[in-house]
């Protein structure tokens, strides 16, 4: 079965965000970035990975967009 997929933005506030080493609050917008399919036991699975527009700056490593919760290998090749 062939379907549409729709993406919207979430604009909202990050309670957990982290800057100078103080948590503080932050207005964010979580986007969706990058949609892959692939065929499993013939089935088509979808996935999707999302960003954070404060990602480079934040400085909480349990966050999942942070930049600075991703393995050393990973940031070297997104700066640059």
């Amino acid at each position: 079965m062939e379907g549409n997929i729709y993406f919207t933005s979430e604009i909202g506030t990050c309670a957990d965000y982290i800057h100078g080493g103080i948590k503080q609050e932050a207005s964010i917008t979580i986007s969706p970035l990058k949609v892959t399919e692939e065929e499993k036991k013939g089935k088509r699975i979808t996935w999707l990975a999302s960003g954070c527009s404060k990602w480079k700056a934040c400085e909480n490593p349990t966050c999942q967009f942070s930049l600075i919760a991703r393995p050393a290998e990973k940031r070297k090749s997104n700066e640059g």
